[in-house]
């Protein structure tokens, strides 16, 4: 019976019906290992002698360029003070009225994802599915779990002094209890730096076996016995053939985008509404740097990743994803789809995604219990996507 790559499925993580989410745009270019499948001939006792004793279908590796494309959800606190970190880890609430307190986290809830696709992705090229009894159309979607750190700051964005301590640096001091400690001026904190991080998983399909395949060259199905291997599939995975699991780190610079409400006594973060009393401040753009990490497995088991003294195998078959990224707040997604966690996943699988396929990583959209999901219906459409 033919089985899909994947339903979203798997662990699920609850969040309040209150939150709203902010949409971001995410892209990556990279360059990363691209596995190649194809005749070799070499020459028993020599390195690259002509004389041709054996030839077979072997795994061998050259460098490709690729990108990722899609979004960042973040949820977005109403009202609170403190350092935004640790999205991912733990889902932030609104803390209790005290200019000193902190997020809070609420237990079990992790509702920071990032959805992408890789623009090099071919699984649903490859001529051998049906025997793998795997059906894909499109892309393959991934929904991974993020970590995101941020901060802001600012050439003349200073920390409030404390009453006593001010006191002793002029004559007279206004109060400024509920400000102390804080930034001293929101116009001038206009910089940002951000950490997003994730890990990937192993590709699996919906009875959550791992995904196994032929290599998509022909002759290559019964390679097997040509190049006398113990296996004739291979793994498909979040960087392509041979790919088993991996990491992924970006970090950058950019900007904050900052709402400024008359006589506010707290600065937060907020979604789709401007918050009375409050400041609302989220991250606009970002642009740095990515690295990454996969784990590879070759057709005879050990990749074709060499030693540079010995010239032998390397037993762990690790290599990079270098490149450039970009994270920019998409306001009019937010304000059509950020309302709940059902009108993001709306968005996700009846709109960006809705000709693709989704990857099992063990990761599901949260249901929100209660709340209002219709969202906001104004707002310009992803013309962008």
């Amino acid at each position: 019976m033919k089985k899909a790559l994947a339903t979203i499925m798997g662990l699920a993580f609850a969040v309040s019906a209150m939150a709203q989410y902010l949409i971001y745009d995410y892209n990556v270019s990279f360059k990363r290992i691209d596995a190649q499948f194809t005749k070799v001939s070499y020459q028993y006792g020599s390195y690259d002698g002509k004389k041709k004793d054996y030839t077979g279908y072997f795994d061998s590796f050259t460098t490709a360029s690729d990108k990722l494309t899609g979004v960042v959800i973040l949820p977005a606190c109403k009202d609170c003070n403190g350092a935004w970190e640790e999205f991912g880890s733990a889902t932030y609430t609104v803390a209790e009225a005290d200019a000193a307190s902190a997020f809070t986290p609420a237990e079990d809830n992790t509702d920071a994802y990032v959805v992408v696709t890789r623009n090099g992705d071919n699984l649903a090229k490859n001529p051998y599915l049906a025997q793998a009894e795997l059906v894909v159309t499109g892309k393959v979607v991934w929904i991974l779990q993020a970590h995101v750190d941020a901060a802001m700051f600012g050439k003349g964005a200073a920390v409030r002094l404390a009453a006593a301590e001010a006191t002793d640096c002029a004559d007279e001091v206004k109060e400024d209890a509920d400000y102390e400690g804080t930034v001293t001026s929101l116009k001038a904190a206009k910089e940002a730096w951000l950490v997003l991080t994730y890990d990937v998983p192993v590709l699996k399909d919906e009875d959550d076996e791992e995904v196994l395949v032929y290599p998509p060259v022909k002759g290559m199905a019964i390679a097997g016995e040509d190049a006398k291997c113990p296996t004739d599939k291979i793994h498909y995975g979040f960087l392509g053939y041979l790919c088993l699991n991996g990491n992924v780190s970006n970090a950058g610079f950019g900007t904050v985008t900052t709402t400024t409400t008359k006589g506010s006594t707290t600065v937060g973060f907020c979604g789709t509404k401007v918050v009375d009393g409050a400041s609302c401040i989220a991250i606009n753009s970002i642009s740095g740097s990515t690295i990454g990490f996969f784990n590879y497995e070759g057709f005879c088991s050990l990749p074709a990743l060499f030693d540079i003294c010995t010239k032998k195998a390397l037993e762990a078959g690790v290599a990079p994803m270098a490149g450039t990224f970009t994270f920019k707040l998409n306001s009019s997604l937010s304000k059509k789809y950020g309302a709940s966690i059902e009108t993001v996943q709306d968005y996700i699988e009846n709109v960006k995604y809705k000709n693709d396929t989704f990857a099992t990583t063990g990761i599901e959209f949260a249901e929100a219990e209660g709340g209002d999901d219709s969202g906001d219906d104004s707002g310009d459409d992803d013309s962008g996507n």
